[in-house]
């Protein structure tokens, strides 16, 4: 976590939100992927954050292929998306900051993904 701000960064490790001393990742393995058309994909599996699995759907969206540079005979494929969930529904936290109206309870999350193929 980097919000800039070590003071916040700290505080969003802590049990009050991540608890990231007893859970210090968190992780998605896909179970399928599916064509949705003009270069968009869905990717359903199993988001976990702190010990507990949420089937989840992550959509992407194909950025290009191209050569690898660096490895002959290698393609690469970049995608990217985004999703936005609930921290509560997540157990991120137990809303009385959000109730306080300090902190929101959607979380926009960004990723980017590069695939490698062998010609």
């Amino acid at each position: 976590i980097d919000t800039n701000i070590a003071k916040r960064d700290k505080h969003l490790q802590s049990a009050d939100f991540f608890d990231a001393a007893s859970f210090p990742t968190m992780t998605f393995e896909s179970k399928k992927i599916t064509d949705a058309g003009n270069g968009l994909y869905n990717i359903m599996g199993v988001l976990n954050i702190k010990g507990e699995n949420y089937d989840t759907t992550l959509p992407l969206t194909l950025a290009g292929v191209k050569e690898h540079p660096a490895k002959k005979g290698t393609d690469v494929a970049g995608f990217n998306g985004n999703i936005t969930i609930d921290r509560l529904a997540h157990k991120v936290g137990n809303g009385k900051f959000h109730e306080m109206g300090v902190v929101g309870k959607d979380v926009y999350i960004f990723f980017s993904i590069e695939v490698l193929s062998n010609k």
